[in-house]
């Protein structure tokens, strides 16, 4: 929970409850939040913004949306090779999503080097040199 008061600070909050039924005029359904305030910085009357988190994986591979491209209507990416002299196309099947990056469910070691830019010039096999190395 964000409030406008205190720029740059989280305050942790927990879904109290939920309305069983949306209000007839706004069609939306009332939470009660409950933030956690140890400071006591917040006060009645504040409008604050809710991120609601409906889902957190752990250990999952994750890359930039950038990096996915198709190729014979596949989606997948393109790694590395080990002596990081060419680069093959692999196939892999994406998850979750946000405007950013996206969860690799399958096909993906989380150790391998990916290709982030240039995919257009790319084919399966190219020989590659690298040029700038990102660590994410």
């Amino acid at each position: 929970m964000k409030v406008s008061a205190y720029p740059g600070e989280d305050f942790p909050a927990a879904i109290d409850s939920i309305a069983p039924a949306a209000d007839a005029a706004s069609r939306t359904f009332p939470v009660t939040i409950l933030a956690m305030d140890a400071d006591k910085k917040l006060r009645a009357g504040m409008f604050a913004d809710v991120s609601i988190l409906l889902e957190e994986k752990v250990g999952v591979v994750l890359i930039p949306k950038s990096a996915l491209t198709e190729v014979a209507g596949q989606t997948g990416v393109y790694v590395l090779s080990a002596d990081e002299k060419s680069v093959n196309f692999r196939p892999v099947s994406a998850g979750l999503s946000d405007d950013v990056r996206v969860e690799i469910t399958s096909g993906l070691d989380p150790n391998e080097l990916i290709v982030m830019a240039g995919l257009s010039n790319l084919s399966d096999g190219a020989a590659v040199e690298i040029v700038a190395r990102t660590e994410n």
